[in-house]
């Protein structure tokens, strides 16, 4: 498997929403040729994009780096079609320097109608909107521009409350942070589980938070347009220290058990017991993180039969114990200064 990465460069970008992302990425990479989930000789190939030649010589990015190197637009659209595009966040005046880079956006636009992956990381949804892309879709951005953007772009569907949104191969991340994590995502989806959650072992797992209780996604778990099925979910979320029922639940919503398991597949594209598994882990994340329960008690509270049970499936799901997971989450918290007598 080949991974090929545009990353957008634009005058006043930051950094660290370019620089996080592609360190994950490379991560991922070298995890998978490690564990052989990919062959030993897959590459991963990373092209920088400038807006046209003017800028390719030396472009200034904050906090004051200097990029020397890159390709433009047309010089891009000659190459491999890449598999995802990663739209750093702007400093300062994002409308502006949106507006200023020209082949950028028809760059974008293009892209998007091949259904290449784009990722936008906070302010970098301006470049997206500016291109057209978003029009009549859900997008998020830094909180500090939800006003001056909804209002240049009455056409989108700004989601203040989600830190993340995805539109079919779009997607928008309103901080670093949420880029971290969209990033765990975006690297399962093109690796798997496995790595995914590697690489979030690596880049500080107690940062991160379930994408599910970020997300607003038109298409997604959460966001598919059938009734029963979210009935379904909710009822699944408010058991989730119950075994799963499924003749019960089928009766309830007056479905055969295989017209239930069908419909939930295809909506969610999970089965429902891996869709309860998902809920039970990220449950027991937060009280991992945020409580003194024992890992028996959490076992309990979140349906699983014993601890052992629950420490090798949420082994399975996070790469660690549920001990290692505690100690790693809590591992970074300050201790108050003894003063000296």
């Amino acid at each position: 498997m080949n991974l090929i990465i545009h990353i957008i460069v634009t005058p006043q970008c930051l950094t660290s929403s370019i620089a996080l992302p592609l360190e994950m990425f490379q991560a991922a990479h070298e995890f998978a040729r490690v564990q052989r989930v990919i062959p030993s000789k897959s590459r991963l190939t990373m092209h920088y994009i400038h807006n046209d030649k003017t800028d390719k010589g030396q472009q200034k990015i904050k906090p004051g780096f200097q990029l020397h190197s890159g390709i433009t637009p047309i010089e891009a659209a000659e190459l491999s079609k890449p598999d995802l595009i990663l739209i750093p966040s702007l400093w300062r005046h994002p409308l502006k320097i949106a507006e200023s880079q020209h082949a950028i956006t028809q760059y974008l636009h293009d892209a998007s109608q091949l259904d290449t992956t784009l990722c936008a990381s906070g302010t970098g949804s301006s470049l997206l909107a500016t291109a057209g892309i978003l029009n009549n879709h859900a997008a998020t951005t830094h909180w500090f521009y939800f006003d001056e953007m909804e209002t240049a772009f009455p056409q989108v569907q700004w989601k203040r409350s989600h830190r993340i949104t995805q539109s079919k191969h779009i997607y928008c991340a309103g901080s670093i942070n949420a880029v971290a994590d969209l990033s765990v995502h975006l690297i399962e989806q093109f690796y798997s589980a496995s790595i995914a959650n590697a690489v979030a072992n690596q880049f500080s797992p107690e940062a991160r938070q379930p994408l599910q209780e970020q997300l607003f996604n038109e298409q997604s778990i959460s966001g598919h347009q059938d009734e029963l099925i979210a009935e379904t979910q909710e009822i699944i979320q408010q058991n989730l220290h119950k075994p799963i029922q499924s003749a019960q639940l089928a009766n309830k919503l007056n479905l055969s058990i295989r017209s239930l398991q069908r419909r939930f597949k295809e909506a969610t594209g999970l089965t429902i017991t891996q869709y309860q598994q998902i809920l039970r882990i990220d449950s027991a994340k937060s009280l991992l993180r945020d409580t003194n329960a024992n890992i028996e008690e959490i076992a309990l509270m979140n349906g699983f039969s014993d601890s052992s049970h629950f420490s090798r499936v949420f082994k399975q799901h996070t790469q660690l114990s549920p001990k290692q997971f505690r100690l790693n989450v809590r591992s970074k918290l300050f201790e108050p200064h003894k003063l000296d007598n």
